[in-house]
């Protein structure tokens, strides 16, 4: 008995669908949406653990920042207090004492406003 060939093509399982016949250069170079303090923060420990100090201090700029848009005294006690975490981690002790010192004001301010 003879053995047909099969053929070289493989499937595999997935169809491809028609290609757009024009996408839009303004979707691929639009910006990304702003990140939320929270995602910064996450962001930022991520960096930490990977011994990423500088680049998790500027997710954590970053963060306070979008904190002080959002006027939540939360998030930015919560970002002040990973950067002083991060300036410890950089040996910058003044930076981690002032950063210290603006995060227990921001404790504060959040205990008297009940955030």
């Amino acid at each position: 008995m003879a053995r047909t060939k099969k053929s070289a093509r493989r499937s595999t399982g997935a169809r491809k669908g028609p290609r757009p016949a024009y996408e839009d250069p303004a979707e691929a170079t639009a910006p990304a949406a702003p990140q939320s303090t929270q995602e910064l923060l996450i962001q930022a420990a991520q960096a930490i653990n990977s011994l990423q100090y500088e680049q998790a201090k500027e997710l954590c700029f970053a963060a306070v920042e979008a904190a002080n848009e959002a006027e939540s005294v939360k998030d930015v006690r919560d970002a002040l207090e990973v950067l002083g975490t991060v300036e410890l981690e950089l040996g910058e002790l003044s930076e981690a004492r002032e950063v210290s010192r603006l995060s227990q004001q921001a404790r504060y301010i959040a205990q008297c406003h009940g955030s």
